[in-house]
């Protein structure tokens, strides 16, 4: 995953579901980085940390 947003783990995590889950849209997640932001910041909301700043990483 490739970002300067600091949502690489929200990105990783996006991408990895739409993997397992056989997503019709999988090349389009996989390979674009727009989309990739819209479902990390949604995940990130859904989690509860849409208000989340800075590294999101294994230690936070």
């Amino acid at each position: 995953i490739k970002n300067d947003d600091q949502l690489c783990l929200a990105r990783a995590v996006v991408v990895a579901k739409a993997k397992i889950d056989s997503s019709p849209k999988w090349n389009s997640i996989r390979q674009g980085r727009q989309i990739q932001c819209r479902l990390a910041k949604k995940l990130m909301n859904d989690a509860g940390l849409g208000n989340h700043s800075g590294n999101c990483d294994i230690t936070r």
